[in-house]
């Protein structure tokens, strides 16, 4: 072995392995995506690999531990005192009949299409000025970051965008990253008036739930992730009385595998918002029935609305999903101004 060996391999091996460091936060998600066997023998070392970068302290700390789901007394009472992460048979057995009663103002009612239209529900009962402008508090995963960055640059000063997105995030997997938890604290330390929530494309897995897997788009999966994603609107109610909360639905991905499962995701979102009385906005609305990398927006011009992956947004896509949130009624957010 000659004496430059050592230092070609110190060339090669240094970069990746700050690759494989500055990447930790999101091997969780991504070993849960894989099929079992590998699933199985990976996540741990992901999980644990993750817990090595500064990003990954504890997003419960400071916040309540995901325990319980707390269910206010005016909200459906069949799922109180159900952990969704301990208890998803049971959580299985009640959720059926909770959405079937909602209770408070909200009426409406979630279609399978992917191409449903905008799901409209009674307002809150507390509304803010959207002239006199406040905090919009943005979460969610990867997807957030260009529709919060959207949001920032065209609503006027006076309102100030919180851009909480995580990458490689979601409801599927609370061990990594606990998002009801996580959006109370940062609805408790905001003060918010608004909230738009945006995120599922890292949920299409398998849940590890009391130490065994969980199929994806089993009847016991899909009562475990709406009562998650009820948990976090649960969270946000809590922590932020009369805040206004805007769920942003997937739009669609260039995969038709794939979109078929976020169509499952769509769903049980589109089902939490409306037996919370908040607003489900269906993000084809914004970006089309179908799958389009680019689009005409204005005559003779045509612009990017997706990255190359087939699933991002790039920022014109982004802003395109924002401008959707932030004209809704619910919002009426002066638009440019």
């Amino acid at each position: 072995m000659s004496v430059s060996t050592p230092r070609r391999f110190l060339w090669v091996a240094l970069p990746l392995a700050v690759m494989a460091w500055m990447a930790a936060p999101e091997w969780p998600a991504r070993a849960g995506m894989m099929d079992a066997p590998w699933r199985d023998a990976w996540v741990p070392i992901a999980t644990a690999w993750a817990q090595t970068h500064p990003s990954a302290a504890s997003p419960e700390e400071g916040a309540p531990a995901p325990t319980s789901v707390t269910v206010p007394a005016s909200r459906p009472a069949v799922l109180a005192g159900l952990d969704p992460v301990a208890n998803p048979v049971a959580v299985a057995s009640s959720a059926a009949p909770a959405l079937a009663h909602p209770a408070g103002p909200a009426t409406a009612s979630v279609a399978s299409s992917a191409n449903q239209a905008s799901i409209q529900v009674a307002q809150q009962a507390v509304q803010h000025d959207p002239m006199a402008g406040g905090t919009v508090l943005m979460i969610g995963d990867s997807l957030m970051g260009e529709v919060a960055a959207g949001m920032r640059q065209n609503l006027p000063r006076r309102y100030a965008v919180v851009d909480r997105h995580k990458v490689s995030t979601g409801l599927t997997n609370v061990a990594y990253y606990d998002w009801p938890g996580t959006a109370q604290a940062a609805a408790s330390e905001t003060h918010p008036q608004w909230v738009v929530i945006h995120m599922g494309a890292n949920d299409a897995q398998d849940m590890l739930v009391d130490k065994h897997w969980i199929h994806f788009g089993s009847d016991v999966w899909k009562a475990t992730y709406l009562a998650r994603a009820q948990a976090l609107l649960d969270r946000l109610a809590t922590a932020a009385p009369g805040v206004t909360v805007v769920w942003v639905g997937l739009p669609a991905m260039r995969s038709e595998e794939f979109d078929a499962k976020m169509a499952v995701i769509r769903d049980l979102q589109g089902q939490a918002a409306v037996s919370r009385g908040v607003v489900y906005l269906d993000g084809h609305v914004a970006l089309g029935p179908a799958y389009a990398k680019d689009a005409e927006l204005t005559k003779g011009h045509r612009t990017i609305l997706r990255a190359d992956d087939g699933i991002h947004y790039s920022r014109t896509g982004g802003t395109q999903l924002a401008h959707e949130a932030a004209v809704a009624p619910v919002l009426a957010f002066p638009w440019g101004g």
